[in-house]
Formats: C-alpha cells, sequence, structure tokens
C-alpha cells in the first residue's frame, strides 16, 4: 500500500502506475505500480522531521557539489558536514496546473557566499510502450529540473549544478548497470574508496554490485559518452533506467564529498550511483552543467527520464538490451 503520508499529494497516470508529486516533502517526486511505491520512503521520518538531516528517499533535487571549495554541505566555519534548511525542510507548491513544483530557498557555500534561488521540477509523462511489447508493467515519466539564481554571481564566488537522487531500499541480489565507451576512464571512484572487484565490463555495458560493509560510490564521467544508469532489484522484479534528455550547455564540476585536492573542475560526472549499506539504501544519481554567462553563474537545468519496468526477468533482461543497448552478459 502507498502510505498515507502522500495522500495529500498530487498523482499522475503514468502507464501502468503513476507519478506522484509531493510539494510538501520539499519537491520530491515518487513512483508507485500495483499500490506499491517503488523508491525508498522513510514514513517515521516524515511524519516527525528532525533537525538535522530528513533523508526521506524519492527522487529529490540537490544542489552539487557536495564537497570541495564551492561545498553546500560544510559551513564557512569549517563545521561538520550538514543539510541546509532550504534542501532539508522547506516545502515546495504546486504549480497551477498541477504538473510541477517550486520553491524559492537560500543556500550558502563553504567559501561563505549566499544566494537566493528558485527550486523547479516540471513533471512530464513520456509515451513508450516498450512494456507491453515484452509484455512486462511499465511507468515511464520525465523531469525537468532546475536550479536558478535570483542574482547571478561570478563563479570565483559562486558554482552550482542540479542533482537529482533518486533512493531505492538496498535488497538481497540488487546492483546498479550502465553504459559508456571503455576508452578513457569511464569510471570515477573517487569517492569513498575503490570498489576494484565490484564494476565488471561487458562490451560498453559495466555492472555494480551492491555489498560488503562499506558505502562505494561511483561516478560515470561525460568523456566515456554515457547513455544510461540504472538498476535491477530481484526481489521487486524491477529495473530501473536513468538517461539525460538535455541539459543546457555549461561546464561540468566534480560534485563529490571530498577536499577536491585537484580542484572543482578535477571530474565531469554526468551519472553517479552510490549504495550504503548502512542505512540499506542505493541511489541512481544524474547532474547538470553549470551554467555560466560571462563569468557568472546563472543556474543549472537538465531533463531526465525514468523507467521502470517490473515482470518476468527474461523478458526484462530482453527488453533492456534491445531498447537501452544494456549487454546481456552483466547478468551472469
Amino acid at each position: 500500500m502507498i502510505p498515507r503520508i502522500l495522500d495529500k499529494t498530487v498523482r499522475i497516470k503514468a502507464g501502468d502506475g503513476e507519478v506522484i508529486l509531493a510539494a510538501g516533502l520539499q519537491g520530491r517526486i515518487f513512483a508507485a505500480l500495483d499500490d506499491e511505491l517503488l523508491h525508498r520512503l522513510d514514513v517515521p521520518l516524515a511524519e516527525h522531521p528532525s533537525d538535522s538531516f530528513n533523508n526521506l528517499g524519492g527522487n529529490s533535487l540537490w544542489p552539487a557539489p557536495e564537497g570541495g571549495d564551492f561545498a553546500f554541505n560544510y559551513p564557512s566555519d569549517g563545521g561538520p558536514w550538514r543539510v541546509q534548511d532550504g534542501i532539508n525542510s522547506v516545502p515546495s507548491h504546486m504549480l497551477p496546473d498541477g504538473q510541477g513544483m517550486i520553491r524559492e530557498i537560500t543556500l550558502e557555500n563553504r567559501k561563505g557566499v549566499t544566494a537566493s534561488l528558485l527550486h523547479s521540477r516540471i513533471v512530464g509523462v513520456p509515451e513508450y510502450g516498450f512494456g507491453g511489447k515484452y509484455g512486462v508493467k511499465e511507468l515511464v515519466y520525465s523531469a525537468c529540473d532546475s536550479l536558478e539564481l535570483t542574482r547571478p554571481l561570478p563563479v570565483s564566488d559562486f558554482l552550482m549544478s542540479a542533482w537529482s537522487l533518486e533512493q531505492f531500499d538496498l535488497t538481497e541480489g540488487a546492483f546498479g548497470f550502465g553504459t559508456a565507451k571503455r576508452s578513457g576512464k569511464a569510471v570515477n571512484n573517487d569517492f569513498y574508496g575503490d570498489p576494484g572487484s565490484k564494476i565488471a565490463w561487458a562490451g560498453d555495458t559495466f555492472a555494480f554490485r551492491f555489498g560488503g560493509p562499506d558505502r562505494l560510490q561511483i561516478g560515470i564521467s561525460e568523456k566515456a559518452e554515457p547513455g544510461v544508469i540504472g538498476a535491477y532489484i530481484p526481489e521487486k522484479d524491477l529495473a530501473v533506467v536513468r538517461r539525460i534528455v538535455r541539459a543546457d550547455a555549461g561546464t561540468r564540476i566534480n560534485f563529490a564529498d571530498n577536499d577536491q585536492k585537484d580542484g572543482v573542475y578535477s571530474a565531469d560526472d554526468k551519472y553517479s550511483i552510490f549504495y550504503g549499506p548502512d542505512a540499506r539504501f542505493f541511489e541512481v544519481e544524474s547532474l547538470a552543467p553549470v551554467r555560466i554567462v560571462n563569468g557568472l553563474t546563472t543556474g543549472s537545468r537538465m531533463e531526465t527520464e525514468t523507467h521502470f519496468y517490473r515482470g518476468d526477468g527474461e523478458k526484462i533482461r530482453e527488453l533492456l538490451h534491445q531498447e537501452f543497448n544494456i549487454n546481456k552478459e552483466i547478468w551472469s
């Protein structure tokens, strides 16, 4: 059943399921099939928010970078990691057409520079029909996510990338995957440690096996020409596929939660996959470039699609192979 905390939300029919716009939960997006929520949702925390990090789940829109000189998650006074109120607690408001959510928030970066910006999410329902073609259930939605400064700021003071994160329960056998050219450094592991043998390639497809006591994260370089990222969750007979449909031209930055010793321009990740065994969740993430005009940061915007397919595993594997070029050998 869909938790009652989502009763007062806007729901949009999408294929065999529905998309849920939760403006009151900081503009998060959820998806449901068979009257079951597909994303993770921490119901007790949603009902009784904390003053620290309300890590509720769903599809949320964050500002990057997390670490480094321009970090949004570390204060200028040298204090510990935090999530600012603009992301953690300020609710969004539904747009009159019921297709999107918007809020005005204030953010301060590690340099002590404060900015006001519009946090906007517009949701659509593209038609594909892949599910019917292969005999599985299908839900597809798009999200146009943008962070727009109300007053542009010099790039030397303020950099910001739109960063959307979809969060799911970490269950037995779940793993991430994606496509990218193997030339150059396709996978960036400069986050929490080296995943080593947890990454396996089959042609231009990789699998990222979850498991073990340590949290791990990988980024997928734009230079590697990535196509899609996703995950397979066997306990739910569910596959998730994400791709960036379009993004404004701009400059990619290092978004990671680290010191970024080589600077904010030292990485150009377009996608990322994270898992945290202690919290029992994983994320598939997409990042937009920073839009810079005449030396000023103005904002960041991208449109993504998320595809869900539920049903017989062999049928899902064939769908992913034929429609998204996912090499079948990663399943072995």
